[in-house]
């Protein structure tokens, strides 16, 4: 579960380096999934791109697991500064992030992890 978890957010960085966000599709479909993998793929069909931004996992932990069912998850991450930049070349400045947290709540479907929700947790 934890390494799934970990998985989701480097399919997030994968598609902010090159608009594909099957991958990111394919690990969950709560709405915070969807919403994020929609956002990037505008961004990209309009013509733009997303410059920077890399994230870095840097813990993650198995705060409940429900063996075989159910798993809640802590990533530790911060992502560098990153530009959207429109298909006519202006672009929108997005701060770096130095210490951010994410629970995910994974369930087994046929057999595989999926994200059923995410949501960030407040730095201590």
């Amino acid at each position: 579960a934890e390494a799934f978890a970990r998985f989701w957010l480097t399919a997030l960085d994968y598609a902010y380096k090159t608009g594909d966000t099957e991958p990111l599709r394919s690990a969950g479909t709560c709405r915070g999934c969807v919403a994020q993998a929609n956002a990037i793929a505008r961004q990209y069909e309009s013509g733009g791109r997303i410059q920077g931004g890399t994230v870095h996992i840097s813990d993650s932990s198995a705060i409940n697991h429900a063996a075989g069912s159910a798993a809640l998850v802590r990533v530790d991450y911060r992502q560098d500064a990153g530009l959207l930049v429109s298909s006519d070349g202006t672009s929108k400045a997005q701060p770096a992030v130095p210490r951010a947290s994410l629970l995910f709540t994974l369930g087994r479907r046929g057999g595989l992890w999926t994200v059923t929700a995410i949501q960030p947790l407040k730095s201590s």
